[in-house]
């Protein structure tokens, strides 16, 4: 009798004890999970308004969002708790008011020390809600799961500091430990991938800007004086009575590359010019106000989008006269163009997708093939952004032009031209592939037969480094077609 009381008695404080670490357990686990909802506010700083929250993670980390463009990540700390910042709104007349008044120097924008000069609004709100909500709401949470297991008032107690001792804990590792240098090595997400490279590219250049124009316009109109002359080339110097066509792409805002597209196609006498895609940087709205300055809109232009496009981007061409290609077939004087546009470009985003571009080639082709079934004309040029589209045209289209790796290239493939005319960017975004070599701005002109149906003759590449030389290569296609 003494053996089973002792057995019984043995059992139950076994059960008692397991349940009391359950709930301890459950306690902490709800109290993070309280402790995270509550702990988030919004601060200012200076003209920005920032969403702010705090939360235990199994890796410290602090995540700068900046809508539309990307993120920034840094190990600011210690402890296992991820701060997340959001950049709600910025008030542009505050901003302007700031570097008027030298408070804030527009080259010091990102600088440390002119971040910390900035005036705090709502900090003492924002720390209540963090530390004083984020710990009432782990309070309450095990308060409430040692009595919904019906804990001893010892056990309760006891599970309500656990679930405030613990994400207050990791707050407080976090501070003690917080480091903002590490944001000189930072991650960065999206588009500010590509803000180094842009900050260097544009800081180097914005001086040279002017003399290079200069450059570019000289450089158009010496390389059309000289082959309007009838004894540069056996096969047919200039090519007068041509249909020529200016193939450009990857432009990327850059001013310089415009200046250069514009004279060619003038001095060329161009009659069409067909744009690749990637017109602007990150595709984002406040980019388009720039658009009129950087398209020529005397020439008839049809757009092909890159993945650096967007809806909003796409959106100011149109406005500006331009025809945008997303897909199928479009006849610009007497020239049947097909285009495919880079599926990035349908959203907002600007990471290329090797995957989703071979699937829209591949159903493009498909559209196409049932139209050419149908007894529709085959079109004179292709045109896509990533060179992974051209595979299904190959051996079916006389023409593929391309644009995305910013590096020019020519081919012919079962009788398919393969032309990618590089870049008028001129600036090295990936640079793990250009090796920090400074790339050319390059550019094509292509000549067809005046008659219709419109006949691929020869194309004429030119690619002009900044301040070094200028080159110009001509392949003629079919020499049975000179005029």
């Amino acid at each position: 009798m003494n053996q089973r009381l002792a057995d019984f008695l043995k059992r139950r404080t076994t059960r008692r004890v397991a349940l009391d670490a359950a709930t301890l357990l459950a306690a902490v686990v709800i109290g993070v999970i309280a402790f995270s909802a509550a702990a988030h506010g919004e601060l200012g700083v200076g003209p920005a308004r920032l969403a702010i929250s705090v939360a235990p993670a199994t890796s410290p980390l602090t995540v700068v969002e900046l809508p539309p463009f990307g993120s920034v990540e840094a190990v600011t700390h210690r402890g296992p708790v991820r701060l997340d910042v959001r950049v709600e709104a910025i008030d542009v007349a505050d901003s302007q008011r700031l570097v008027a008044s030298g408070a804030l120097s527009t080259s010091e924008t990102l600088a440390a020390a002119s971040v910390a000069d900035l005036p705090l609004t709502g900090f003492t709100a924002l720390l209540w809600r963090v530390i004083g909500g984020g710990a009432l709401a782990a309070a309450l949470a095990g308060l409430l799961v040692g009595l919904a297991l019906r804990r001893g008032r010892a056990v309760v107690a006891l599970a309500v500091a656990l679930a405030v001792a613990v994400p207050t804990a990791a707050v407080g590792i976090a501070y003690a430990t917080w480091d903002a240098s590490a944001f000189r090595e930072p991650t960065l997400r999206g588009g500010l991938v590509y803000a180094p490279q842009l900050i260097d590219v544009f800081s180097t250049r914005v001086a040279r800007i002017q003399r290079l124009r200069d450059q570019a316009v000289k450089v158009a109109s010496d390389l059309a004086a000289y082959y309007a002359n009838d004894r540069v080339l056996a096969s047919g110097g200039a090519l007068p009575g041509t249909f020529r066509v200016l193939h450009i792409t990857d432009l990327h805002l850059d001013p310089v590359g415009a200046e250069f597209a514009r004279s060619v196609a003038r001095s060329y006498e161009a009659s069409v010019v067909i744009e690749t895609g990637d017109l602007p940087i990150l595709g984002v709205p406040v980019e388009t106000s720039v658009y009129a300055s950087l398209v020529d809109t005397p020439v008839p232009l049809v757009y092909v989008p890159g993945n650096h496009d967007s809806p909003a981007s796409l959106g100011a061409l149109r406005k500006l006269g331009a025809t945008v290609l997303t897909s199928g077939t479009v006849e610009v004087r007497g020239l049947r163009i097909f285009g495919v546009a880079d599926p990035v470009s349908l959203g907002f985003g600007i990471e290329p997708d090797a995957v989703a571009v071979a699937d829209a080639a591949r159903l493009a082709f498909a559209q196409l093939k049932e139209a050419l079934g149908s007894g529709e004309a085959t079109p004179d040029v292709v045109a896509v952004h990533s060179p992974i589209m051209d595979a299904p045209f190959i051996g079916v289209v006389p023409l593929v032009l391309s644009g995305h790796t910013h590096v020019a290239s020519f081919s012919i493939v079962r009788g398919t031209v393969l032309l990618n005319s590089g870049t008028l960017g001129g600036m090295p975004f990936d640079l793990k592939t250009t090796g920090h070599t400074v790339l050319p701005y390059s550019a094509s002109v292509l000549y067809f037969t005046a008659q219709k149906p419109r006949r691929l003759i020869a194309v004429d590449r030119i690619d002009v480094y900044p301040d070094r030389s200028t080159t110009v290569s001509r392949q003629v296609i079919d020499e049975s077609l000179l005029p």
